[in-house]
């Protein structure tokens, strides 16, 4: 059993409780136009471009013909080539990046278990996010089964956008799910994210059946689903479910708009500004006034995935 991931992060103080270790995982369900890690959307591995950064060592061109260096600079012509991954692999600089490495359950939660010792001192864990999660299921499943062996806090941060069945396995396996709340209608959800809202609602309410700690995490991007209508439903979504614990808010920020461009795509959003301190609270007040769950805000803006 393989799967595919793109980062590990260590000293993570935003995915649970603690000091924790984050894997990202590779591949997504959920097309969301404001991701901040775009590199976690497409399962395929990916190579990044940033020609600011060439330093014209030539590597890459002796390698593979879709990269060439002129007076320009550095160019890509991007396709789906083995002998361009194998060059970003390569690039002493950074200014070619692969994406998209493949690991084993074992090897894994090996990476991740090398940091126990920060996470026994500060009350941490590990967090496994994505992209999403139950787009590898049996991969994610194998990981924190091992992972628990070891008597490891888990989070698993996740759209709820999967297979039920999964998510029931997952269960015993989590101490925290950080469920992404991209929307509480199903026109606008389906909309923005490419997904129906159905499943992601089936999965919130089997979690808070079977007793799940959920803290419920809402990335509202200025001008796109802060209504007052969706702010609201926030609100009373948190109220009608006990499993979860608090409502977090993440204001839109453009921290990922490199990475968009890295990639050869268009950032919808790159014009927006990020909301300012204000409108977060006003957001706050508005989710506050339907539910009595704490409101929790980022100290900085951060988005979810």
């Amino acid at each position: 059993m393989i799967g595919r991931i793109t980062d590990i992060q260590r000293f993570s103080i935003h995915d649970g409780p603690g000091i924790r270790t984050t894997a990202f995982l590779k591949g997504c369900t959920l097309h969301c136009p404001w991701c901040h890690n775009p590199e976690t959307v497409r399962s395929e591995p990916e190579v990044l471009h940033y020609p600011e950064r060439c330093i014209g060592c030539g590597r890459c061109v002796a390698i593979c013909p879709h990269f060439s260096l002129d007076d320009d600079g550095h160019h890509y012509e991007r396709t789906d080539c083995p002998r361009c991954r194998e060059a970003a692999r390569g690039c002493p600089s950074g200014a070619l990046q692969f994406t998209g490495r493949t690991v084993r359950p074992e090897e894994l939660a090996a990476e991740l278990l090398r940091d126990r010792l920060f996470f026994d001192e500060s009350g941490g864990g590990v967090t496994i996010s994505g992209g999403e999660p139950l787009a590898q299921a049996e991969f994610t499943i194998r990981t924190l089964e091992i992972l628990r062996s070891e008597s490891v806090h888990i989070c698993l941060d996740t759209a709820a956008d999967g297979d039920g069945a999964a998510v029931e396995r997952l269960l015993p396996l989590v101490d925290i799910f950080l469920v992404d709340c991209k929307e509480t209608r199903p026109d606008p959800h389906l909309a923005l994210t490419g997904r129906p809202l159905e499943a992601v609602c089936a999965n919130l309410r089997l979690m808070a059946e079977r007793g799940a700690k959920i803290h419920l995490r809402c990335p509202i991007v200025p001008g796109v689903n802060d209504d007052p209508e969706h702010l609201a439903g926030i609100g009373r979504l948190a109220d009608s479910l006990a499993g979860i614990r608090e409502v977090h808010l993440l204001p839109f920020h453009r921290t990922g708009a490199a990475k968009w461009a890295a990639l050869g795509r268009s950032f919808r959003y790159a014009a927006l500004d990020p909301p300012a301190a204000d409108l977060v609270a006003r957001w706050a007040d508005a989710v506050g006034r339907t539910t009595d769950k704490p409101i929790v805000t980022p100290p900085r803006a951060q988005s979810a995935r």
